[in-house]
This record gives C-alpha cells, structure tokens and sequence, in this order.
C-alpha cells in the first residue's frame, strides 16, 4: 500500500515537470520566431568573364651566362652572389699561360712563313724574268709560279692563327657584358676552365618580366598584348599587366606554352617573386550575390536563405572569384531562390523576414 501510494504521488510531479518543459519549449519558440525587417534579393545568374589562372614568377629579362673562351686556371673570381656589377667591369681573371704559349707557338709558324714567302718570293722573280727571256718552259714557270701563291697564303695563315692567338689572351680578362647582379657562381678561383663553361651568371634587375606558362587547350584564347590581372600575396589590389611574348613551341613534357608578362611598375617588384595571372578567355554565366550577403558560421561561408513562408534559414555555399561587390556562388544557390542582403537586427535561422 505505501509503495502504491508513493507512486500515485510522483506520478502528478512528473506531469507538472513534463508541462513545464513543454511551455518552456513553446515559448523558446515563440522568441525564436520574430519578425526581422531585411534587404531581399532573388538569385540569378549574371554575365562575367572567364578567367584561366596560372602561377608564374617574376625573373629578369636579361640574363646572361658568363663563360670562358680559353682554358687555363682561374686566378681571380672575387664577385659574390647578390653583388651588382657595371657594364664592362672586369670580373673574372684566367691563368694566360696557355694562351700566351699559342701566342708563342703562333709567331714561331709565323716566322717560318715569313722566311718561306721571301725565299718563294725570290725565285718567282728569278723565273719570271727567265721566262720573259724565254729561257725556261712555261710548265716549269706556272710550277714556281703555285709554289709562290702556296707560301703567299700560308704566310697570310700565320697571320691570322697569331691575331687569333693575341685575341685570346685578351679573353683571359672575362669583363660583364651588362649592368647587373651576379645570381650564380658555378666556379670559384683556383678552378680549371675550359672554353664553354660557365662560370657565373649575370642578371639585369631592371628589366624584370613575369614568366609562366599556359596549357595548350588555352593558346587560342591568348594573344600578345592581352590585359592580364596580376595577384600578389602581400597586395589586395591586383595589378595590371600585358602579354609581351609568347614562345610559339611547347615544352614536350607538360604541353604548355611560356609566356611573358610586362607590368609598367617593377620598383616594388623583386626577382623571383610569385604571383597569380588571371587571363580573360570568354564570358559565361554565374549566380553571383552580393559580397555583403556571405555570412560566416564556424569558419564556414553561407548565406540565409528565405523559404516560401518568409523564414529564414542559414545554407552553406561555396563561393569563388569576387568581382568589385559580389561574389561567385559555385554551390549551394540555384536561380529564383531568395536570400537575405542586410537586416536589422542581423537575422536567425527560424525567423520571419520582411521587406
């Protein structure tokens, strides 16, 4: 009986406590659902244009590889990397012990040449007066006569292979052939050189382009002076540039093409820099919304949608390129829905919506 008694007496307790949530819910609801005044507008599609985007990089325009014509040691090589050097300075010295025995060996052929053009000189004179006399066959003159233009252009030989020679040895003293900054070394002094090999490279600081490379599938939609947009990371503005160069063979392993970029205002811009290119391609239609219509929950951009009862509802959205004051809907948006602009007070999921 006292069990029986103490059920029909918690029995009433739980029904109050159960009524109570009940108009508290009910309430919560009640508060939830109020009227907000807000800016709407109808989802649709608007004509933009169609970017392709590439990273690229900006480089010098004028970049040389210095290089040694002789062989011989270096003896001097004391520019670092990131040192400016001046049009004509000198910057590398090589040994010219090779170059001056070709020098050498030069003047002794040429000596020799010297001393068999006289003597052919001698006996073509010799001949040519007896042959006037008609004192030798004119076989045996045209003979001395081959024999001195023979010994004529070997002397002329030795010459050149000793101009040459002498040419050399002023290579010996490699001076930069432009106004730059050293951005490479590939030898240092005491190394062995050969002709050909690099030994630094030079790069004008001044001329600096941006470099990048577009796929195949968009050649046709590029041309040399096209208005690019330009984006750096540490600028919110992008730039504006112009299409200077295209190289008109692709590289055979990825299929695209180099392109190069001039912008007016390099004085911010460093070699090496990395930036984003947007080029124009044709013109295609995107929902888009106003960029003051993008609310962000939880790290997550979205939008409040209104349904057809005038309640608003917070939908996740994936946005992509902004233009001056909207944005791109990718996802999440379909044309003729409604979405709230602006609200005052900002607006809830759950309320009613005017305007």
């Amino acid at each position: 009986m006292k069990l029986r008694a103490i059920v029909l007496l918690i029995v009433p307790v739980l029904l109050l406590v159960i009524s109570g949530c009940e108009k508290e819910h009910m309430d919560g609801a009640m508060q939830t659902a109020r009227s907000v005044s807000v800016q709407l507008q109808t989802v649709g599609y608007e004509d933009v244009a169609e970017t392709y985007t590439t990273s690229a990089t900006f480089v010098s325009d004028e970049r040389v590889e210095i290089a040694s014509r002789i062989s011989g040691f270096i003896r001097d090589l004391s520019v670092r990397e990131g040192e400016a050097v001046k049009k004509g300075q000198v910057i590398v010295s090589i040994d010219p012990t090779e170059a001056q025995s070709s020098i050498d060996e030069a003047k002794a052929r040429l000596t020799q040449a010297k001393r068999k053009a006289a003597e052919a000189e001698a006996e073509y004179q010799r001949y040519r007066n007896l042959f006037e006399q008609q004192l030798v066959a004119e076989q045996a003159f045209h003979k001395i006569e081959l024999q001195h233009q023979l010994a004529q252009e070997d002397l002329r030989v030795a010459q050149s292979a000793l101009d040459q020679a002498r040419s050399l040895l002023e290579y010996a003293r490699i001076k930069s052939p432009v106004n730059g900054i050293v951005v490479e070394k590939y030898k240092q002094a005491g190394d062995l050189t050969t002709p050909g090999a690099t030994i630094l490279a030079v790069e004008d600081p001044t001329r600096i382009v941006l470099r990048t490379f577009i796929n195949e599938a968009y050649l046709q939609y590029i041309k040399q002076g096209d208005a690019v947009r330009i984006h750096l990371d540490k600028q919110q503005q992008p730039m504006m540039g112009e299409v200077s160069h295209i190289v008109p063979s692709a590289d055979p392993a990825t299929h695209s093409y180099m392109v190069k970029i001039v912008i007016a205002d390099t004085s911010r811009i460093s070699v090496g820099m990395f930036a984003r290119v947007d080029f124009d391609i044709g013109h295609k239609q995107v929902i888009t919304v106003p960029t003051k219509a993008i609310v962000t929950q939880a790290d997550l951009p979205g939008v409040y949608a209104v349904d057809d009862k005038d309640i608003a509802h917070f939908r996740m959205v994936r946005t992509g390129r902004r233009f001056d004051d909207t944005v791109e809907i990718i996802s999440g948006l379909s044309e003729g829905d409604r979405i709230v602009v602006t609200s005052q007070p900002a607006v809830k999921t759950g309320d009613k919506v005017s305007g």
